[in-house]
């Protein structure tokens, strides 16, 4: 559900609380556009919305889009929906009818269970004694239950049960879709669909008198109809079948249905008996005539010119049914019917307990009724009633009608707004007026209810005094007249009700209202750390929200217990208890808003017993301050208050003690801590340690601001004790490792940074490294029982030695072969393995210190083994490098000119894969490289090459090479053929070599069709690099190819260009050079085939050009455009604003690929006049069935053959054919003899 954001409807943009209610014909003042619910759109769109067939079905965010898809077309329908609210008539959204088909096709299997014969059948079987003898079973048909025995043998009358699976794959077509307007055309397309599928049932005698047979006949639709069937489910374009002869079938089908479904009827005569007196019609205008109950005999004339009016409206007298009343005064009476509803209607009304019943959705029925009694054809009736002898009732009924339909509009308003929990106070009080200016009686409790609407608004928004003000005004007052009593109750049950409702709001705070959905999308992608954060935030802004909320009830509570209302209840003795609740609430959000008072034992007293009486579950207030969040935060709040106040008197005893025993436990020191002659750490007189340690840290997370402020002296007095025993922990903890570890460590560490361990050093290594990865001190419970908070530092530091020792031992092998300059060189991609960089994180973390701390008398020698692992893996990867020296020279030199042009020499040759690095050089300075001194050069070559530059080289180096690849076959372009000079040189069937050649420019070009994406991916990687390094170098180089970028895309783009245009003209000027192609397409528009023209076309040099282009190149020419969208989807919007001078000329490359991809797309429209891909494919697709269905057959080919396999060829490439074709060839494949061709 989406929740209120912003100030302004999300739909139709108008400001909430600005714009006057638009569906009210003259809104009063404070009746403004209102935002539904805790929505982001207002409620007449809502309502709008759920009505209007567009959105009506559309989820609110479908809705949203939908609408910003175009705002324009939403306003106005809008506004059309608000005119007619506005009326008080309800809105007709248009509607649409669609007729659809669909055509299934797969395999159905079914598995008979058996056949149920109800009693009937097994009565005409002949079998209705196993009525009684076999189990009965119920299944449901056609709707409702059917209970029979079930049998393995079919009979008439049966019902099969059977179990279906079926497989299909289904192709559906619309038939008809009609707007509201149109529904007669839906009817006729639906009705002729289902005729086609409906089946008659007949019923065929035997000859010889035997047992009759039933058939079954089909409603067959004419062949022209058959045939469009089967061209839509081969996708074929249908022919033209005939929309008369369609109808006239449905018809023929209908009559031939009636005909045999039915039998004829005898016509049922009344018998001479019966006859005993005539029934009179309506004499009038002679629509409906004077008959007798015999058929042969005529009724006598009655009343005034009765028999001869029909003469003077020049109409003839009908015949009418015996006892039938006039069609006119038909109507009449049922309008009366409806003004007599009317009437009842605002009966209703006036009854207090009644009007509520009325639902707008009745009333709106009703409103629609009365308009469409009041038509000008039953206006003309009614006129023409009043002429004749009715009596004056026709006059009444128009006088009736009309009131009734000035009335209808009000009472709709009246009850919807009175309905609608949503309505503001001035909407009712606006629809209230309006109802009582029609003269319509009103009940006497709608004015009440109305400011009572008004009440719970002013209260909702925070609007305390215009509360109160309302709430003892004189207009208030004088709906109750003299009853006090009754003003007073509702004063009571007003304030009531909007305390209550002010208690049960959710806390929905400004900026979380998505913020469950958030975290629900969110899911495992961010940490548990963050999670805790973001509930953090929330917690206290939503604490802050509702701190604000009860001030603002707070300042309403302390102006109501000075108001006027409250001095006057204080005289009733009813409402006495409702007056002391008020008072225990005024005392609980007193201190829920001020928590920053001190209480007293007084205050503690009175608070407790407010806030009891208030949960009770006697108490009004009881379920707002113990079920909804706002009321909990209220009463919660101030239990904590009292909890905390008694907690604090318990603290403070705790305190004393613990300062009493600080002061009897000795000094701590690290030798204290130790047992006499041993290592093993002990706390002497650890249970009053622990002891004081608890309640210490008790008082610390538990004991309010005040205590703690208070107190302050003496917490810090018990924390330096703890602080003593810390410090000494720390120290005899360094000793113990230093005794145990660091004395045998020492001597090897040293051998290892000279370069001289040998085996049984490394053995002897491993050994005293397992002990220190091991190396535990003193428990950690130990150490968290005696120091509390403080021992996390010790925990820390012991927990930080034992992981470095344990990284270290898992790669002691590969330390000692890089400390080692006569072993093998390590490869540089295993130094940026997870083992090893695990333990130089170690060296570059902000906790380094406590591993100094606890390893303080090898510490230069661990640091120094971080440092010689830098320089070893450096001076590899310098080796590594010696590949591309002269580009790490080049990237070493002092100038920023990059002006020197590149060469293949200098970089080497780019690679199909080379732009994914092997060798991560950002990574191996950002781990080695920017550790060791910018002076320090791990690669001599014609200049000292610092660590920075040999990884800004590494990281460059891809980039060097493409842009060095690209600018060399760019230049290599100029010596393929374009495909122009192919089409126009040489035979046509030399084409297909020549165009799958390796010189031929366009295929060249497609060859390269990801390569632009590979240029930008090597720039952004080696700029990325650049800046992490910080090598100026890299950088000014990074920018220079930055700034030629644009440069090479652009050359591509002009060759593309070039080559497109050329083509296109190209094939244009052929299709223009085919001197019978005009001729042979009227002839096919004329439904002839001219094989002399047909055979003549396929000879055709120029038609034979542009088969071999559409066969064997259109594929690399359409690949073009690749290479177009290629180029502009490598320049993201990154490149196009930094601001570098290279963003604009990106922009131009951009606009200059779309517009040739624009090309391609004028060349493939369908609409064109000129020449196109597609009249040109179409032009050779018409060519060649032509020439299949007309050309002289070959020994071993047939006709069918010879059709098929082009009509499959031509539907593979997708190509269009003329419906003269398709018609033909489909009638040689159905085996139909064809149409000569003309000669």
């Amino acid at each position: 559900m989406p929740f209120a954001k912003g100030s302004s409807c999300a739909r139709c943009k108008r400001t909430f609380g600005a714009v006057p209610n638009p569906v009210v014909p003259n809104p009063a003042e404070g009746d403004v556009l209102q935002r539904r619910g805790n929505n982001n759109h207002c409620q007449v769109c809502f309502a709008f919305c759920s009505v209007h067939p567009t959105y009506k079905e559309l989820s609110s965010k479908a809705i949203t889009e939908k609408i910003n898809q175009n705002q324009a077309e939403y306003d106005q329908n809008l506004s059309e929906y608000e005119a007619t609210r506005r009326q008080g008539k309800r809105y007709k959204a248009e509607k649409s009818t669609t007729v659809s088909t669909e055509t299934r096709q797969g395999i159905s299997t079914k598995r008979i269970l058996g056949y149920l014969y109800p009693l009937a059948a097994l009565k005409k079987a002949g079998e209705e004694h196993l009525w009684s003898k076999l189990p009965r079973q119920t299944v449901q048909h056609m709707g409702r239950p059917v209970s029979g025995v079930l049998r393995e043998t079919w009979g008439p009358g049966s019902i099969e049960v059977s179990e279906d699976s079926a497989s299909q794959a289904v192709r559906s077509q619309i038939a008809a879709e009609c707007e509201a307007d149109e529904q007669e055309k839906a009817d006729q397309a639906f009705n002729h669909l289902g005729q086609q599928l409906r089946l008659i049932v007949s019923e065929q005698e035997a000859a010889d008198g035997g047992e009759a047979g039933l058939s079954l006949k089909a409603s067959r639709p004419k062949p022209d109809e058959d045939q469009d069937d089967f061209m839509a489910l081969w996708g074929v374009a249908p022919m033209v079948a005939s929309s008369s002869a369609s109808r006239s079938t449905s018809t023929k089908a209908a009559k031939d249905e009636s005909s045999e479904s039915t039998k004829p009827k005898r016509h049922k005569t009344n018998s001479a008996g019966s006859n005993k007196g005539f029934n009179f019609s309506c004499a009038n205008d002679g629509n409906c005539a004077d008959t007798a109950s015999q058929p042969d005999q005529q009724q006598a004339p009655q009343g005034l010119g009765s028999s001869a009016s029909w003469l003077f409206s020049m109409k003839a007298p009908s015949k009418g049914k015996a006892g039938k009343a006039c069609p006119k005064v038909k109507e009449m009476e049922t309008t009366e019917k409806l003004l007599t509803q009317h009437d009842q209607l605002k009966k209703l009304l006036v009854d207090d307990s009644k009007f509520l019943t009325l639902t707008y959705q009745k009333l709106s029925a009703h409103s629609d009724k009365l308009p469409a009694r009041n038509t000008d054809d039953l206006q003309k009736v009614y006129r023409e009633l009043s002429n004749t002898s009715t009596d004056g009732r026709a006059c009444e009924v128009m006088k009736q009608l009309a009131a009734a339909l000035i009335e209808i509009g009000p009472i709709c308003e009246f009850i919807s707004a009175f309905q609608d929990k949503e309505s503001t106070g001035a909407s009712m009080q606006s629809a209230l007026h309006e109802l009582q200016s029609t003269g319509i009686a009103v009940p006497a409790s709608a004015g009440k209810m109305c400011k009572a609407r008004l009440l719970v608004q002013h209260a909702s928004a925070c609007r305390w005094q215009d509360f109160l003000e309302l709430m003892q005004s004189d207009e208030t007052k004088e709906l109750f007249g003299d009853d006090q009593d009754a003003f007073a109750d509702f004063q009571a049950f007003s304030l009531q009700t909007a305390l209550t409702n002010f208690l049960n709001q959710e806390l929905h705070v400004p900026g979380f209202e998505n913020y469950k959905q958030e975290m629900k999308d969110a899911g495992d992608e961010i940490s548990a750390e963050e999670k805790e954060k973001r509930e953090s935030r929330r917690n206290a802004a939503v604490t802050a929200f509702a701190l604000e909320k009860t001030k603002q009830l707070h300042g309403f509570l302390v102006a109501f217990a000075e108001s006027d209302v409250c001095v006057s209840w204080k005289d009733r003795h009813e409402l006495s208890s409702w007056l002391e609740e008020l008072n225990k609430l005024a005392i609980l959000v007193d201190w829920a808003g001020h928590q920053d008072k001190v209480l007293s034992g007084e205050d503690v007293q009175t608070l407790t017993t407010a806030r009891m009486q208030l949960v009770h579950k006697k108490s009004r207030f009881f379920e707002s301050l113990t079920l909804f969040p706002f009321g909990q935060y209220i009463q919660q709040t101030c239990g904590v208050l009292l909890v905390s106040f008694l907690r604090d008197q318990n603290f403070k005893t705790e305190l004393d003690s613990c300062i009493e025993s600080c002061g009897n436990l000795r000094t701590f020191t690290s030798d204290s801590l130790f047992k006499q002659d041993t290592l093993e750490i002990t706390v002497p007189g650890q249970a009053k340690v622990v002891d004081i340690v608890q309640k210490i840290t008790a008082v610390q997370n538990q004991a309010s601001n005040h205590f703690m402020q208070a107190n302050e002296a003496q917490v810090d007095l018990v924390k330096v004790k703890i602080g003593e025993l810390a410090t000494a922990m720390s120290n005899a903890c360094i000793y113990k490792f230093r005794k145990t570890c660091m004395d045998t460590l020492q001597p090897l560490l040293k051998t290892l940074v000279a370069g001289d361990i040998d085996a049984d050093g490394t053995a002897k290594l491993v050994e005293i490294v397992n002990e220190a990865k091991n190396f535990l001190p003193v428990q950690q419970a130990l150490l968290t029982r005696c120091l509390g908070t403080l021992g996390a530092e010790v925990v820390e530091m012991i927990q930080q030695n034992r992981t470095f020792w344990t990284r270290f031992s898992a790669i002691i092998p590969a330390v000692v072969n890089l400390m080692t300059p006569a072993t093998v060189a390590c490869e540089p991609g295993r130094l940026l393995g997870a083992d090893i960089l695990a333990l130089m994180d170690m060296y570059s973390e902000t906790k380094v210190q406590l591993l100094q701390k606890m390893c303080v008398d090898i510490w230069p020698e661990v640091l120094q083994i971080g440092n010689n692992i830098r320089r070893a893996a450096m001076l590899r990867l310098g080796k590594e490098s010696q590949s591309f020296v002269q580009f790490v020279v080049f990237m070493s030199g002092q100038s920023e000119e990059t002006a020197r042009a590149l060469a293949k020499d200098v970089v080497g040759e780019f690679q199909d894969e080379e732009d994914k690095i092997m060798v991560s050089y950002e990574a191996m300075f950002v781990h080695y490289g920017s550790h060791l001194p910018s002076d320090w050069s791990p690669m001599q070559a014609e200049v000292h090459v610092s660590s920075a530059s040999l990884c800004a080289a590494g990281s460059a180096l891809p980039l060097a090479k493409i842009f060095v690849h690209m600018v060399s076959w760019q230049k290599e372009l100029v010596q393929f053929v374009p495909c122009a000079t192919i089409l126009l040189d040489g035979e046509p069937a030399s084409l297909p070599k020549k165009f799958q050649s390796d010189e031929c420019l366009i295929r060249a070009l497609c060859a390269k069709e990801h390569e632009p994406g590979k240029f930008m991916h090597c720039l952004r990687s080696a700029t990325d690099a650049a800046e992490t390094i910080g090598h100026d170098m890299a950088r000014c180089f990074a920018k220079t190819c930055l700034t030629k970028a644009p440069e090479l895309f652009q050359k591509i783009v002009d060759i593309v260009k070039t080559e497109v245009l050329s083509t296109i003209a190209v094939l244009k000027k052929l299709h223009g050079n085919i001197p019978t192609s005009a001729q042979f397409i009227a002839s096919l528009d004329k439904g002839e085939i001219d094989a002399n023209m047909a055979n003549s076309m396929c000879n055709d040099v120029s038609m034979q050009r542009l088969y071999m282009f559409l066969q064997c190149a259109l594929e690399d020419f359409m690949g073009l455009k690749k290479v177009l969208v290629g180029i502009s989807a490598a320049i993201s919007v990154r490149e196009i604003d930094d601001g570098s001078a290279a963003s604009g000329s990106f922009s131009g490359v951009i606009a200059e690929a779309k517009a040739v991809i624009q090309v391609f797309a004028e060349f493939n429209d369908v609409s064109a006049k000129d020449a196109t891909l597609i009249s040109i494919s179409s032009l050779v697709a018409n060519t060649t069935m032509a020439q299949a269905i007309t050309r002289e057959l070959k020994v071993g080919e047939t006709r069918p053959s010879l059709v098929n396999k082009a009509l499959c060829g031509i539907r593979k490439r997708g190509w269009k054919l003329h419906p003269v074709l398709v018609q033909r060839s489909t009638a040689v494949l159905q085996g139909k003899a064809p149409k000569p061709a003309a000669k």
